[in-house]
């Protein structure tokens, strides 16, 4: 996956030494990694291990992915909340995708995003 853009830079220092805050450096260009992650249906606790191990500031969004047949529903951004106290959502056709959150692939979908809001076509 390619990288995204925040809103969000790191804090730096102004010439003063002082801190900028986040209205003063608001910066939709700024890149940050998409991390994609899946797993076969069953294998729920690989996810809920690494969240639960990975910081809450990483500067990333994940991705995750089941496999899963298309006509089940999904509980696993539920599950997956529990885990982490990252966002997590189940991801939407047109949804724009922010570092330290979690996105959920629905069954019954595919997800691209490039330099725009995720695109979620449904599988055929």
């Amino acid at each position: 996956m390619t990288p995204r853009r925040t809103s969000k830079k790191s804090q730096p220092n102004t010439s003063d030494g002082k801190v900028k805050s986040d209205n003063q450096q608001n910066n939709p260009d700024e890149l940050f990694p998409v991390v994609g992650i899946g797993a076969s249906a069953g294998r729920l606790e690989a996810f809920t291990q690494l969240l639960n191990h990975l910081p809450t500031d990483t500067g990333m969004a994940f991705v995750m992915i089941q496999h899963m047949a298309s006509e089940h529903e999904s509980a696993l951004s539920v599950i997956l909340g529990r885990a982490t106290e990252m966002p997590v959502h189940e991801a939407q056709d047109g949804m724009a995708v922010a570092p330290n959150q979690v996105y959920v692939i629905p069954p019954n979908a595919s997800m691209t995003a490039e330099k725009a809001p995720a695109h979620l076509p449904l599988r055929s």
